[in-house]
């Protein structure tokens, strides 16, 4: 990773949450999340926003704040919908992302 990535910090700190996660450290994986959709937003990058508000929406669940993980579930899922109706009719770019960013309309 090279200073100034912003990409590669937001792996480094979703990485970093997801071995938090592994070991039950909850309010660590939700620091790190956090951390991630900030950087997400100073990007712009509308997909890797609905993601990082999926991953800590789902911490936030797991540490029994449900309130605040129905506020970033659905926050993920309005990023993902933002990001997908500009496809318009090429139905087969939307099942692509679809396949792909699936997991904040399950739960």
């Amino acid at each position: 990773m090279e200073i100034g990535d912003k990409y590669g910090e937001i792996d480094f700190y979703e990485n970093l949450g997801s071995v938090y996660e592994s070991v039950g450290y909850y309010t660590l994986v939700i620091e790190n999340h956090e951390k991630a959709l900030h950087i997400t937003k100073e990007t712009g990058d509308k997909n890797g926003q609905g993601m990082a508000c999926a991953k800590l929406g789902l911490s936030l669940a797991w540490n029994g704040d449900i309130s605040k993980a129905l506020h970033y579930l659905s926050e993920s899922i309005n990023l993902y919908e933002g990001v997908r109706r500009p496809l318009g009719d090429r139905d087969h770019f939307k099942v692509s992302f679809s396949d792909r960013n699936t997991f904040p309309y399950k739960y």
